[in-house]
């Protein structure tokens, strides 16, 4: 999604109004000089004023949630970047363009070692990443040439890392689904595979690890597998046969580890039941909460440090996913917060934007993918006008000195 802002430099450097053309060289240059030099930071330049939507930070398209050590909650979506927010979901910073040799690549799982560092698995590169607390790339390893175990990374899923700093990545490759272990510098230290209680790992998707253990999301099994990783020995599972509340879990996708109420808990998202179930580390059921009306597709389950629950739902349409928020400190978790959820089609909100351009008048024509129009707004963010274009697809758009507008259409091919 493209944003309109105005950005002011603490620098000295004067506003300018950023858009996809329009906005003089250079001012756009030093805008990408300053904005790469800091991207978790912002420390090098102040926000000013957004418009085109009341929350456009907030729109979220296939998320990942996962917190730090230091209570922030990140969240991971299809538009290969990585934001953080804090535990009210106030958007912090964001990091962009994460990818492979310029490739960009989808976001499966973020984990953090204890300096604060991220751990990024992207799916379709086959690799993990390794980020500092201020967003710059430090290593990446796992290419498709390298070999762990007599195999490559096949399909880099979950990732966790324990408190000695390994790294623990779950490689869902069918004929060879398996845990890899790696040291903090990306070096394979050993794999975890085989039959467990009686079963295979089957489409394994998620990963977390606590005091010598990692418990690993055996989707096609429907259970949770607890490994212990000093040995690399079976130590248990549950939920492929016992049912909760009367139902097996089914087609589970995430799982989150925390501490609540003094005690730790793991949190699973039973996807195929809609809803969350909450286990001691032995796998003891607890609370339970959520349905079909409660959540639309949950996926992905994380715990703050003050014990909070967040889990990443998504819903059938692009950029209407959430994150929500749950006091499970209760003895019915509640919701607390959330942010995300459609944007709407409103005069002056903005959809999942592809083009903008600048008018003479200093306006400024912003194209809509989702609602199929353009929008203009003045100079101050203040809406303006829409030009509806029915069964389109808009994507680039200009402005000549006439002021007529040219937008190209992705669905007819046209100009």
């Amino acid at each position: 999604m493209v944003r309109s802002v105005r950005i002011t430099f603490a620098a000295g450097v004067a506003a300018c109004c950023i858009a996809l053309s329009g906005c003089p060289s250079p001012f756009l240059a030093r805008i990408k000089q300053e904005v790469a030099a800091a991207p978790f930071r912002g420390a090098t330049y102040v926000f000013a004023r957004q418009f085109g939507n009341a929350h456009p930070e907030w729109a979220f398209s296939s998320p990942v949630v996962k917190t730090d050590t230091a209570g922030f909650v990140y969240v991971a979506d299809s538009s290969y970047r990585i934001r953080k927010f804090n535990g009210a979901g106030v958007l912090q910073s964001t990091v962009s363009g994460i990818s492979q040799q310029g490739t960009q690549a989808r976001i499966y799982d973020m984990a953090f070692d204890t300096a604060g560092n991220m751990y990024v698995t992207t799916n379709d590169t086959h690799t993990v990443q390794k980020y500092d607390v201020s967003g710059n790339l430090l290593l990446q390893w796992g290419a498709s040439t390298d070999l762990y175990g007599a195999f490559p990374i096949g399909n880099a899923q979950g990732i966790a890392v324990d408190g000695n700093n390994f790294v623990y990545v779950v490689d869902d490759t069918s004929g060879q689904y398996r845990v890899l272990q790696f040291n903090a510098t990306g070096v394979f230290e050993q794999q975890y595979a085989g039959s467990y209680n009686g079963h295979a790992l089957s489409a394994p998707t998620d990963i977390v690890a606590y005091s010598g253990s990692v418990y690993v999301l055996d989707t096609g099994n429907h259970r949770v597998v607890e490994l212990g990783t000093a040995a690399g020995g079976y130590v248990t599972d549950w939920g492929y046969t016992q049912t909760y509340n009367a139902l097996l879990m089914s087609s589970p996708r995430g799982i989150g580890i925390g501490i609540t109420g003094g005690s730790t808990y793991v949190y699973v998202v039973d996807s195929g039941n809609y809803r969350i179930v909450q286990f001691d580390t032995s796998g003891n059921p607890g609370k339970i909460w959520g349905n079909s009306p409660t959540f639309n597709n949950p996926t992905g389950v994380a715990v703050d440090t003050s014990g909070y629950v967040y889990v990443a739902d998504r819903s059938s349409g692009n950029f209407q996913d959430r994150i929500v928020k749950y006091d499970v400190s209760v003895t019915t978790p509640t919701l607390n917060a959330a942010w995300g959820g459609p944007l709407g089609t409103a005069s002056g909100v903005v959809s999942a934007t592809w083009g903008a351009a600048f008018d003479t008048d200093g306006s400024m024509v912003v194209s809509e993918i989702l609602n199929s129009r353009l929008e203009r707004f003045d100079a101050t963010g203040n809406w303006v006008a829409t030009y509806p274009l029915p069964g389109s697809f808009t994507t680039g758009m200009a402005i000549d000195s006439a002021r007529h507008m040219y937008v190209t259409d992705f669905n007819t091919s046209k100009y």
